[in-house]
C-alpha cells in the first residue's frame, strides 16, 4: 500500500499543536535552567572564595610576626634611648628600609611612647613618616601597653589603604617604643582581577575594606551605629564622607543558594553570594556573581533549545511533504542509473584504451630522457677529451721515461735508483687508473633508484674530472664547504653530471676574463642543502633567463652545443626532489644554485 502525504489542513494542525507544546515546554524549562546555572555559579564562587581566603590568610601569616622580629633589633633600642643622635637615627632609618625591602612591606617605622615617628623606612620620600605622630591609631595604643596589635585604615599621610601590624619595643620588661609594619592592599586586589565574579573582604563591623570593584570600597553591609562612626572618626580610620551603606536585601533561592540585592529600587543589582571567614578576627571574604548574566544565559539556552525544537518541527513538516515526491524521484533515478551504467561501461572501455596508449608513450619518453642524459654526459666528455688526453698522456710519458731510467740503473748495478723509478712508475699508474675510474663511473648509465649521496664526494669527483679543463684555461677554483659530511637522496653519478655541466658552462663563459675564477659554496640548513657555482663571466642575458632550462636553447653567441646540458641538469635535480636556479650575481658573473633536500644518514650508510 502506497502512503500519501498529509493533507494541508492536517499539516497545519500538526504544526500548531507542535508550537503550542513547544511554548509550554519553554515556560516549564526556564526555572530549571536558572537553577542549574545558579548551582554552577555557586560552585565557581566556592573555588574563587577559596583562593581569596588563601591569599588573605597568607598575607596575615606572612606579616604578623615581622613587627616583633624587627622590635628585637638593638639599634632600634639605641635610637629610642638617644633620639637626638643623628648618626644613630640615620642608621636606624637605613636598617628599616632594608628590612621593608626584604620582607615586601610597604613601610616599617619606629615610634616613641608619645606616638612620634623617630625612624622610618620611607625616610627618603617626600611623604616620609618622620616626625609624624600616630598616637591616635589603635595599633599604637595597644602596642604601647605591651601587646601586639592589628589595624586597618586609610593612610593619613600616603592616602593608601593598608593593614598595620605593630609590636612593642622592650628594654627588659619596660615598653620604650612601638614598631609598626604597613602593608598596602593594592597588590592583593590586583591578583583578584582574573577571578570569576566580584570579590570583597569585610571587617567585623561589615565595612568592606578590600574589593575588586572600587565602588564597593568603604561601603558597609550593615548600618553603622553612631558610636562606631565616632570611633572611626577618632582613630581616623576612614573619612566619614566616604562611608556608604549598600542596603543589601538577602533572599534564599532553591538548592541552598543565597541571592543578595545591593542598592535601592530599579538601581539594585542582584548577585549570588558566598562568604567564608579569614584569619583576621570577625573578617569575612565575600564572592558575588552577578545574576543578570546568568539570567541572560538562561534565556539564551532556552532560545537555542526552542530554535532547535522549532527547526525539528519544520523539518518533520517538510519531510512529510516530500515522502511522495521522493518515491517518484527514486523511480526516475533508477531509470537514469540504468542508462548511466551503460554509458559507464562504454566509457570504461575507451579509457582503458587511452591508458594503454599513455603508458606506452610514457615508457618511450622515459627511454628518450635516459638517452638524452647519457648523450649529455658523453657530450661533456667529448668537450673535455683534449684536456683528458693530455692528462693521461703526461703520466704515460713519465712512465716511459722512468722505465728507461730504471733499466739503465739496473745495467749499472744501481738498484736503489732503479727502485725509486719503479715507485714513481707505480704512482703514475695510480694517477692514470684514478682518471680512468672517474671516466668510467661518469660515462656509465646510472640506475633510476635514489640512494644516499655524500655531496662533498660527488663534488670532489666532478672537480677531478674538470681539473684538466681548469689547468688548460688557467682557471682558479675556490671551494667553501662545511667540514662535516652532507648527505642527500639522489644518484651520485647523475649529481656529478649536473656539476660537470654547470662547471663546463662556467669555463665557456670566461674566454676573455683576465683572471678567470670559479667560486663554489656548499651551504646547509637543518632540512636543505645548496651548492652555488659562480663564474666571473658577463652574467646572464635578461631576455634569455626565462628560457635557460628549456631543451635545445643555447645562449652561447657562437651557437655551439645542442642546448641540452642545463635542461638535462634541471630534470635530474627535479628527480631528486630539489630545484636548480640561475641568476646574475650582484657583483658580476652568472651563479647557478642547486637546491637539495638534506638526508639524516649516518656515515656507515654511505655506499662503498
Amino acid at each position: 500500500m502506497t502512503s500519501r502525504p498529509l493533507a494541508p489542513a492536517r499539516r497545519h494542525a500538526f504544526a500548531l499543536t507542535a508550537l503550542l507544546v513547544l511554548a509550554l515546554g519553554c515556560l516549564a524549562a526556564l526555572p530549571r535552567i536558572e537553577e542549574r546555572l545558579s548551582r554552577q555559579a555557586e560552585q565557581d564562587n566556592t573555588v574563587t572564595l577559596g583562593l581569596v581566603v588563601q591569599a588573605v590568610d597568607q598575607l596575615v601569616r606572612r606579616f604578623d610576626p615581622i613587627p616583633e622580629l624587627v622590635a628585637e633589633r638593638p639599634d632600634l633600642r639605641s635610637a629610642l634611648a638617644d633620639p637626638q643622635n643623628r648618626t644613630q637615627i640615620l642608621y636606624a632609618n637605613e636598617r628599616l628600609r632594608l628590612a621593608a625591602r626584604a620582607t615586601g612591606a610597604s613601610d616599617i617605622y619606629l615610634m616613641d611612647l608619645t606616638g612620634t615617628t623617630i625612624a622610618t623606612s620611607n625616610y627618603r620620600r617626600d611623604d616620609s613618616f618622620l616626625g609624624r605622630n600616630f598616637s591616635y591609631r589603635p595599633y599604637f595604643r595597644q602596642a604601647a601597653r605591651g601587646r601586639a596589635a592589628f589595624f586597618h585604615a586609610l593612610g593619613t599621610t600616603s592616602g593608601q589603604r593598608g593593614l598595620f601590624f605593630s609590636a612593642p619595643v622592650l628594654d627588659g620588661i619596660d615598653v620604650i617604643g612601638v614598631v609598626a609594619v604597613k602593608v598596602t592592599v593594592d597588590g592583593i586586589e590586583d591578583s583578584w582581577s582574573h577571578l570569576s565574579g566580584g570579590v570583597a573582604v569585610a571587617d567585623g563591623n561589615g565595612l568592606i575594606f578590600m574589593a575588586s570593584r572600587p565602588d564597593w570600597i568603604f561601603t558597609s553591609l550593615t548600618p553603622l551605629s553612631d558610636g562606631l562612626r565616632a570611633e572611626i572618626a577618632e582613630t581616623r580610620q576612614v573619612p566619614l564622607s566616604r562611608l556608604a551603606y549598600l542596603n543589601p536585601t538577602i533572599s534564599p533561592l532553591s538548592g541552598g543558594v543565597v541571592q543578595i540585592a545591593l542598592g535601592d529600587g530599579d538601581a539594585a543589582e542582584g548577585f549570588l553570594v558566598s562568604s567564608e571567614p579569614v584569619a583576621l578576627p570577625g573578617w569575612h571574604a565575600i564572592v558575588l556573581k552577578p545574576l543578570a548574566p546568568l539570567q541572560t544565559r538562561a534565556l539564551e539556552i532556552l532560545a537555542s533549545w526552542a530554535a532547535a525544537a522549532l527547526a525539528l518541527v519544520l523539518l518533520l513538516t517538510l519531510l512529510l511533504q516530500r515522502i511522495a515526491r521522493r518515491r517518484e524521484l527514486e523511480r526516475l533515478a533508477q531509470q537514469d542509473l540504468e542508462r548511466l551504467e551503460i554509458r559507464v561501461q562504454e566509457r570504461t572501455a575507451e579509457l582503458k584504451r587511452e591508458v594503454d596508449d599513455r603508458k606506452r608513450a610514457e615508457n618511450q619518453l622515459r627511454e628518450t630522457q635516459q638517452h638524452l642524459v647519457q648523450a649529455g654526459k658523453l657530450a661533456a666528455l667529448g668537450k673535455m677529451s683534449a684536456a683528458l688526453s693530455h692528462e693521461i698522456n703526461q703520466p704515460l710519458a713519465a712512465i716511459k721515461s722512468y722505465a728507461a731510467n730504471a733499466a739503465a740503473y739496473l745495467d749499472r748495478d744501481r738498484p736503489g735508483e732503479a727502485r725509486e723509478n719503479v715507485l714513481r712508475i707505480s704512482q703514475m699508474t695510480n694517477r692514470v687508473s684514478r682518471i680512468s675510474t672517474h671516466l668510467l663511473n661518469f660515462a656509465r648509465r646510472p640506475g633510476d633508484n635514489l640512494g644516499p649521496v655524500e655531496v662533498g664526494r660527488a663534488l670532489t669527483h666532478a672537480l677531478e674530472l674538470m681539473a684538466p679543463e681548469f689547468r688548460t684555461h688557467d682557471i682558479a677554483v675556490d671551494v667553501t664547504k662545511p667540514d662535516e659530511p652532507l648527505w642527500t637522496l639522489g644518484g651520485e653519478v647523475r649529481l656529478e653530471q649536473v656539476l660537470v655541466n654547470i662547471l663546463t658552462n662556467a669555463v665557456s663563459a670566461m674566454p676573455d676574463a683576465d683572471r678567470p675564477r670559479i667560486g663554489i659554496t656548499v651551504g646547509a640548513t637543518q632540512d636543505a642543502l645548496t651548492i652555488a657555482i659562480r663564474d666571473q663571466g658577463p652574467g646572464l642575458d635578461p631576455d634569455a633567463a626565462d628560457k635557460l632550462f628549456e631543451p635545445f636553447f643555447s645562449a652561447r653567441p657562437d651557437g655551439r652545443g645542442l642546448g641540452l646540458g642545463l635542461s638535462i641538469s634541471y630534470n635530474i635535480i627535479q628527480d631528486f626532489g630539489g630545484d636548480l636556479t640561475a641568476r646574475t650575481h650582484p657583483d658580476g658573473g652568472a651563479e647557478f644554485t642547486i637546491h637539495l633536500k638534506r638526508a639524516r644518514i649516518a656515515q656507515e650508510a654511505a655506499p662503498a
